[in-house]
């Protein structure tokens, strides 16, 4: 495995904030954060890096659209607690913020995903595939 592909997935957060928040207790966030590090370790030890069918920056803005869809359903989530709870005139505030961000993340997710397009099928068996890593 290429140096430049272990240093690059170190960089990213492979478990997303919006996850952990659902585990209350600290020792429980620290325990599966260490799993999920050891598991990603097994992983990379039998990875040799992508390849691809088309250029990595389409792959990996693909990616974050997809992230980024799955964090605009955070925003709303959060952003309708007052339909489900008793919140403080402040949390209403932020709830109309998170709603705002949400929407307006939506209108430039779509654009981006348009532009993108749909990824493409599958290679075949014994097909070549470009290695852009």
């Amino acid at each position: 495995m290429s140096a430049t592909f272990r240093r690059r997935w170190a960089e990213l957060a492979p478990l997303r904030e919006s996850v952990m928040v659902n585990f209350a207790r600290p020792e429980l966030r620290r325990w599966l954060e260490a799993k999920f590090e050891q598991l990603v370790e097994v992983a990379l030890e039998f990875e040799q890096g992508p390849g691809y069918q088309e250029p990595f920056v389409v792959v990996g803005a693909r990616a974050v659209v997809d992230d980024l869809w799955h964090t605009t359903q955070s925003l709303r989530a959060l952003a309708a607690t007052p339909y489900h709870a008793i919140v403080s005139p402040e949390e209403s505030a932020l709830c109309r913020d998170l709603a705002t961000l949400a929407d307006d993340l939506s209108g430039k997710i779509a654009a981006l995903d348009f532009r993108i397009g749909s990824a493409p099928d599958e290679p075949t068996s014994g097909a070549s595939v470009r290695n852009t890593n």
